[in-house]
C-alpha cells in the first residue's frame, strides 16, 4: 500500500489488476482493507496538492489554485478594522488617556513653569521648581570643585566635571585667528574678548633677519647677526646675478691663461719651448735639454745615417733606424728593388700574394706564376675562371658558359678524341623529359625504366622493358599468333616471346552477350550455365551458387 495513484488509480487496485480477473479477485480478498489505514502516522507532507517545504510557527495553509502552501500570518496585511473585539479591548488614544487620567501610580498633572519637574508630596504628584530642591553643583557626585576661586570655569574631563583657571586654557582651532591689534591681542571667532596685553619674544636671529636693510645671499656671521654677501667674479670666471636678487647666480669660466695657474712657471719663455713637469710643478724648459742634438735625424743616437738621399724611406735595422736606396718614394710612386720607380707601384722582382685585385678594367701582366692552382681535377679537365669578387678559381669545364660545348642546343654531348661532339641525331628535351635517338641503334640490352618509351623501330636479341609502346614489334622466329585459338607467351628467363595455344573461350563475345539496354549479361548458349564457387562440377540451373549468398535485399518476379 503506497500514497498516491498510478495511472489514475491507487496502488493496490493497480497491483491487482496487472493479474488475470481470477488471481487479482483472490489477491485482494488476502490483503488488508484499505478502509483499515493507519492514520496515525499520515501528515500533511504525505499529500501530494500540499507544499510545506519552508514551515514557520504559526505558519498557515492557503490554496494557490493548485496546491497548499504555507503562509506567514505578517504577510495576510489584515487591517485592525476587519477584526473583530473579543473581551480584550483595543488600546486607543481615549482609553489610555482615560486609563493614566483615573490611574493613581500614573502622574497626571500638567506643569505651571518651565523646567518644573514632578514630585511626590506624600498624597499625589505635584509638580515643583528646581530652585526649591536646595541642590548645588558640589552636591552632585560627577562634579569636582574642590579648590575653586572667583572666575574659574568647569570643564569635562571625560569622566567629571572639574574646575580650572582660565588662564589654564590653551587655544585651539576653534578659537579662530589670533589679530594684533597695537598692545593687545584680540580673538576672533569668540565675541570679540580682549585678552589683556600680550608680548611675544622671538629669537634673535630673527630679529637680526628683520633688521637687514640690504638684500643679497644671507649669511650668519654670529649669535644673532646676519649679513648680506655678493658673489664677486674675477679674469677666470663671471658672474651673473651675483646678489641672487633677480634670479639665481650664474658662474661662467672667462678666459684662463698658463700664467694663470699656480702651479706653473713660465718665466724667459721663447719660441718652441715645452712645459716639464718638475714633482711639483710646471717649468718650461728648451728642446736642447731632450737630447735631440740639433734637431735632425742626423744628430739621433739610434740614427746609423751620416747624410740625407733624395727618395730614400726610413725603416728600423736592428736597434736602429735607417734607409736603403731599394725602398724609395719619388714623385707619388712607390719603388721596391729600383732606385727609379716607373708606376704608382713598381717592383723589381717576384711579387708574392693571396690575391690580386684589378681594378681598372685591363691588367697586364708580362708572366703570372699560380704556384698552387691545378684546375686538372674540377671535372672534365677542369678550367680557370673568376669568382663574384673578381679572384681566380678553378670550375668543373661542362660546357655550361658555352665555350667548351659542341653542336646546338639540345644536342647531347659526348666525348669526341678528347673533345666535346654534339649531334641533331642524339637530343635531350629538358622540358618533356625525352631522349631521342634518330637512326639505327644497336645494344645487346634494352632496358627501359620509365612509364612510357615510344621506338620507331626495335630490333634487338634480348630486351628487359616495364612498358614498351611502339608502332611495330619485330621478333625473328616468332610465328603468327593472331588466330582465335592462340596466345602470345613470353618466356622471362630468354626474354623472348611464342605462340601458344588458347584454352580458353577466346573473345568475350564467344561467351557472354548483353541486353539491348546493357542492363543484363548472360551467357550466349543455352546449355551454359553461371556457377560461383569451386565445388560445382556441373549444373542444371542458369544460375548455381556454392555457399552463402548475401544481398541488400530480394525481389520475386
Amino acid at each position: 500500500n503506497w500514497t498516491g495513484t498510478f495511472d489514475g488509480e491507487e496502488g493496490s487496485y493497480y497491483l491487482a489488476n496487472s493479474f488475470s480477473t481470477t488471481s487479482a479477485n483472490y489477491w485482494e480478498t488476502q490483503q488488508t482493507p484499505r478502509t483499515a489505514d493507519d492514520l496515525s502516522d499520515n501528515t500533511l507532507n504525505d499529500l501530494a496538492d500540499v507544499s510545506t517545504t519552508t514551515l514557520n510557527q504559526y505558519d498557515l495553509l492557503y490554496w494557490d489554485g493548485t496546491v497548499w502552501k504555507d503562509i506567514a500570518t505578517s504577510s495576510l496585511n489584515i487591517s485592525t478594522t476587519n477584526i473583530t473585539e473579543g473581551s480584550n479591548l483595543f488600546y486607543t488614544d481615549a482609553r489610555t488617556a482615560t486609563y493614566i487620567s483615573s490611574s493613581s501610580s500614573i502622574p497626571h498633572i500638567a506643569g505651571s513653569n518651565v523646567g518644573d519637574i514632578l514630585v511626590w508630596n506624600g498624597i499625589g504628584w505635584a509638580t515643583t521648581s528646581t530652585s526649591t530642591l536646595g541642590a548645588t553643583l558640589e552636591s552632585l557626585t560627577d562634579v569636582d570643585t574642590t579648590g575653586k576661586v572667583a572666575g574659574n570655569i568647569l570643564y569635562w574631563t571625560g569622566t567629571e566635571w572639574q574646575e580650572t583657571s582660565t588662564s589654564t586654557l590653551v587655544a585651539d582651532l576653534d578659537l579662530g585667528n589670533f589679530t594684533e591689534l597695537g598692545n593687545a591681542l584680540t580673538i576672533t571667532g569668540g565675541v570679540g574678548a580682549i585678552v589683556g596685553s600680550t608680548s611675544i619674544q622671538v629669537d634673535s636671529d630673527l630679529e637680526a633677519l628683520a633688521d637687514l636693510a640690504t638684500t643679497g645671499i644671507i649669511v650668519r656671521t654670529g649669535d644673532g647677526t646676519l649679513a648680506t654677501r655678493t658673489i664677486q667674479g674675477s679674469q677666470a670666471f663671471s658672474i651673473t646675478d651675483g646678489d641672487g636678487v633677480n634670479d639665481n647666480p650664474t658662474i661662467a669660466l672667462g678666459t684662463i691663461y698658463l700664467t694663470d695657474l699656480t702651479d706653473v712657471a713660465t718665466s724667459s719663455l721663447l719660441t718652441g719651448h715645452l712645459l716639464a713637469y718638475t714633482g711639483t710643478g710646471w717649468e718650461n724648459v728648451s728642446t736642447t735639454t731632450l737630447g735631440l742634438g740639433d734637431n735632425t735625424f742626423l744628430g739621433l743616437t739610434d740614427t746609423a745615417m751620416t747624410s740625407y738621399t733624395d727618395g730614400n724611406l726610413l725603416f728600423q735595422s736592428g736597434s736602429a733606424i735607417t734607409d736603403s736606396t731599394l725602398l724609395v718614394y719619388k714623385s707619388g710612386k712607390f719603388g721596391i728593388g729600383t732606385t727609379s720607380p716607373y708606376a704608382t707601384l713598381s717592383v723589381a722582382g717576384d711579387v708574392v700574394a693571396s690575391h690580386f685585385i684589378a681594378t681598372s678594367s685591363t691588367s697586364t701582366l708580362q708572366g703570372l706564376t699560380l704556384a698552387n692552382l691545378d684546375c686538372t681535377g674540377a671535372g672534365n679537365g677542369g678550367k680557370l675562371t673568376t669568382d663574384a669578387q673578381g679572384n681566380l678559381i678553378c670550375a668543373p669545364d661542362n660546357g655550361g658558359d658555352g665555350t667548351g660545348a659542341a653542336g646546338n642546343d639540345t644536342e647531347v654531348q659526348w666525348n669526341n678524341n678528347g673533345s666535346f661532339a654534339g649531334s641533331n641525331t642524339f637530343t635531350w628535351n629538358d622540358t618533356t623529359n625525352t631522349l631521342a635517338i634518330t637512326g639505327t641503334t644497336t645494344t645487346s640490352v634494352l632496358v627501359a625504366t620509365g612509364a612510357t618509351s615510344t621506338i620507331t623501330s626495335l630490333s634487338v636479341g634480348s630486351a628487359s622493358t616495364t612498358v614498351l609502346r611502339n608502332s611495330y614489334f619485330y621478333q625473328n622466329g616468332l610465328a603468327d599468333c593472331s588466330s582465335e585459338s592462340n596466345n602470345l607467351l613470353y618466356n622471362a628467363s630468354s626474354g623472348t616471346f611464342s605462340c601458344g595455344a588458347d584454352d580458353g573461350a577466346g573473345e568475350a563475345s564467344n561467351v557472354w552477350s548483353t541486353t539491348t539496354n546493357n542492363l543484363a549479361i548472360y551467357p550466349t548458349s543455352n546449355t551454359y550455365a553461371l556457377i560461383i564457387g569451386n565445388t560445382a562440377t556441373s549444373s542444371n540451373a542458369k544460375l548455381d551458387v556454392h555457399g552463402d549468398v548475401s544481398a541488400e535485399y530480394y525481389t520475386a518476379t
